[in-house]
């Protein structure tokens, strides 16, 4: 396998890409969280961003591998239960609304030093502080 590969090399992150690539989430989450990779493996399976596509495109910004059948909102929610034991809530609350989970993400946001850190992604941020 081309994964086993890129793992003796000690490149996880072609490892990982590879094992969703090939449909294979529970080891490439497997691979990912043994060898602290799961930021890598949470941005490969993770949404597209606005800026992939082009303004006016008719693709949603929803998952590149959701797209194409490769993940599921099971392999968001495993991602966002290992970054909650983690304490990365900002991570955790971001997979947990990928997930459908909407509530368990909202509560996480606000624990998350990175939405304290900047205060512009708060709702209603821009309504109280006029000119920022």
């Amino acid at each position: 396998m081309v994964a086993k590969f890129f793992i003796k090399l000690s490149d996880f992150g072609t490892a990982i890409q590879f094992l969703v690539m090939s449909k294979c989430n529970d080891e490439a989450f497997q691979l990912a969280q043994q060898h602290s990779q799961m930021e890598v493996y949470a941005d490969i399976i993770g949404p597209v961003t606005s800026r992939e596509y082009p303004t006016g495109s008719s693709v949603k910004a929803d998952s590149k591998c959701c797209e194409q059948g490769l993940t599921t909102p099971e392999d968001y929610q495993s991602i966002a239960v290992y970054f909650e034991n983690e304490k990365n809530h900002f991570m955790a609350g971001k997979f947990f609304l990928f997930c459908g989970q909407l509530f368990q993400g909202i509560e996480a946001f606000p624990t998350s030093t990175e939405y304290r850190r900047h205060p512009e992604h708060r709702p209603g941020y821009r309504d109280r502080w006029p000119g920022q």
